[in-house]
């Protein structure tokens, strides 16, 4: 019931699995076992009649409910894996053993008691020490976990080019590869023009991020190069990666002036004006922006690039 979906799938996705893929799997059939496990368990002690709708219902319950429910821990030791895995995601061996803890002592806490030779009293103790055991430690991996487990992201092949800086993409996307070299070569070089030389090492794709947003740093740039190549505004994007800022909120008024003269500084500047005129929430200082864009702009290269790097820091000090 379980294989043979997930065989038929590969073979008309045409790939092969590697190890990490298949974990999810592999949870599925070690729980299959232990419910069995319980279930002849319980099938020994009651009557057909009555355990088998009785596990049926309750493994449901158990194992639904906590989807919907608080604390988060529930739901990563239900035994029900419910991420959908997003494009360079996968789920590792540390987020899918508490699902397998609790289920799997409770099933040796129930095969201990068919020990025939050893007493009722000691049988009993063990199981429930082996019980529990399972379920405080799955809750001791968990209790620190939002709604989502710390899944494993860049679990992607890479292809990558060019030097200083390297540009990589992910090896099913590595066709716009050349084009995308291309254009950051062509913004790092306008951007050299108007006095920013501080370049990044590395330029990869936050694709492989999965849902999780990492930050740029001065030597590695993260951009969606995949989606920047489908749309085409991959040199934007490349541009709004340059006008990094480091804090969360900036000064609007700050970021907006700084977003337009490098959008402008590199051929962008219509791609920019889009965007703020698509924006939901209107800004009132944009013509003021525009006119000190204008500015900074007559000044020459050495200026611009001092007046870039201040700004830079001014527009977070402005909202501490």
């Amino acid at each position: 019931m379980l294989t043979i979906p997930v065989s038929v799938a590969l073979i008309r996705a045409g790939v092969i699995p590697d190890g990490v893929s298949l974990l999810p799997l592999g949870l599925g059939l070690t729980l299959c076992v232990a419910h069995s496990v319980i279930g002849f368990g319980v099938g020994l002690k009651t009557p057909r009649a009555i355990s088998a709708p009785l596990m049926a219902v309750a493994v449901w319950v158990l194992s639904a409910f906590p989807q919907a429910i608080e604390p988060f821990w529930l739901r990563h030791i239900s035994g029900s894996f419910a991420e959908q895995l997003m494009f360079g995601e996968a789920a590792s061996f540390k987020i899918l053993l508490p699902h397998l803890l609790p289920t799997g002592a409770m099933a040796v806490g129930v095969a201990l008691l068919w020990l025939g030779s050893v007493p009722l009293l000691a049988r009993l103790t063990l199981s429930i020490a082996v019980a529990l055991g399972g379920f405080i430690s799955a809750y001791h991996l968990t209790n620190n976990w939002g709604p989502t487990p710390p899944l494993v992201i860049g679990n992607v092949a890479m292809k990558c080019s060019g030097q200083k800086p390297r540009v990589c993409m992910p090896a099913v996307t590595a066709s716009s590869l050349p084009q995308a070299v291309r254009d950051v070569d062509s913004v790092l070089n306008d951007l050299r023009a108007v006095g920013v030389s501080k370049m990044p090492d590395l330029i990869t794709d936050r694709i492989v991020d999965g849902r999780y947003s990492r930050s740029s740093t001065d030597q590695v740039w993260r951009v969606g190069l995949t989606r920047a190549a489908a749309d085409d505004s991959l040199r934007y994007r490349v541009g709004f990666a340059a006008a990094r800022f480091d804090c969360m909120q900036p000064d609007l008024a700050t970021s907006r002036a700084v977003r337009l003269w490098m959008a402008l500084s590199i051929g962008e500047g219509a791609a920019e004006r889009q965007r703020v005129a698509e924006e939901v929430t209107p800004f009132d200082g944009q013509a003021a922006v525009e006119t000190e864009v204008a500015k900074i702009r007559k000044m020459d290269p050495v200026q611009q690039g001092d007046w870039f790097r201040s700004q830079l820091v001014a527009a977070c000090v402005k909202t501490n």
